[in-house]
């Protein structure tokens, strides 16, 4: 392993002092990436840190107690459209998703995203929401959602405009939309 590991350092040398090495033509595959030993290792190299990521998650997963709230963990109950749940927001406390399961809509975060879907930072629309838990025998909340422009749902959040920690309030008039993304590069300041 310590040998494999040299090589790709060697190569990735090569790589930075060369900027025409193994990318789009090189002096060993004349374009084949599929035929370069380089490229080969350079991808193994990729592969075998993925499994190791993988791995590593999997140790985890293991580790937490089903009940515990994991970090992102949502188990997705249903998917509703903005037509389903925004006009319900501030006008009934409760929202029926399905026949035995119904959801809370009268939230602070909800009424924010009722006033305004879109990130206040990027512009990143809102699209759509999920009613999430997550543990199974929770009742589900619900979550908005946007789609970036590789088609991943991106979760949108209420920011507080002046930070808790600056003396802000929870109040609605001091909540904006924010995704996440933009929300966590923003952090505590006050100006973004």
């Amino acid at each position: 392993m310590i040998k494999f590991d040299k090589k790709i350092e060697h190569i990735k040398k090569q790589q930075e002092s060369d900027p025409n090495f193994c990318k789009d033509v090189c002096n060993l595959c004349y374009g084949d990436k599929k035929e370069c030993v380089n490229c080969l290792l350079i991808e193994i190299n990729r592969l075998n840190t993925k499994i190791k990521n993988l791995n590593h998650l999997l140790s985890l997963s293991k580790k937490h107690k089903p009940n515990k709230k994991l970090k992102g963990g949502y188990i997705k109950v249903k998917r509703l459209s903005l037509q389903e749940v925004l006009p319900h927001i501030g006008v009934n406390k409760k929202l029926q998703i399905s026949e035995n399961v119904s959801v809370n809509t009268s939230s602070v975060r909800l009424h924010t995203f009722k006033d305004n879907i879109v990130c206040v930072s990027c512009g990143l629309i809102g699209t759509h929401f999920w009613a999430e838990k997550f543990r199974e025998d929770e009742r589900p909340h619900l979550n908005l959602y946007a789609v970036d422009g590789y088609g991943k749902e991106v979760l949108m959040t209420k920011d507080h405009i002046i930070p808790k920690s600056k003396g802000g309030t929870d109040s609605s008039e001091n909540m904006q939309t924010m995704c996440t993304h933009c929300n966590c590069k923003k952090g505590n300041s006050l100006n973004f």
